[in-house]
């Protein structure tokens, strides 16, 4: 299931395409900005993340299936943070604590039960992420 059905889906949402010649930091929010308007996403939570939760410790093969999918996330961003900085888009950052930061800070605000999350507080907990990249940006 992880293989077959998570992973690639996984992989068409956080393609990072670029196809208007934006900058790194462009196409990481428009990212977040996708996953706020997926409504069951943030009510429900990401199944990535539930799966991560509930089998990565009692499972080793579903923990290194699950792992594999945030290493390919976070590689993707650190070439595209890595990219813009060797443009002089961005300022010089460590790719690799950034890419963990948007991983986790995202997926914390996913993780929240329904009762606790909705569209709006998805959006103003990643605006933090959001302001924070922007302020990287050189231009």
């Amino acid at each position: 299931m992880i293989k077959e059905r998570l992973s690639p889906k996984m992989d068409i949402f956080f393609s990072f395409e670029n196809d208007n010649n934006k900058n790194s930091i462009d196409i990481i929010i428009e990212t977040i900005n996708k996953i706020s308007n997926n409504e069951n996403l943030v009510k429900y939570n990401c199944p990535l993340n539930r799966l991560n939760i509930e089998l990565s410790n009692s499972d080793k093969d579903f923990d290194k299936e699950l792992n594999q999918i945030f290493i390919n996330i976070q590689n993707r961003i650190i070439l595209l943070l890595d990219k813009s900085i060797k443009s002089n888009e961005i300022k010089q950052i460590d790719t690799n604590s950034l890419s963990e930061f948007i991983i986790t800070s995202t997926w914390g605000a996913l993780s929240l039960s329904s009762n606790q999350s909705s569209q709006d507080k998805f959006i103003n907990n990643t605006n933090h992420i959001k302001q924070y990249l922007l302020s990287l940006n050189t231009n």
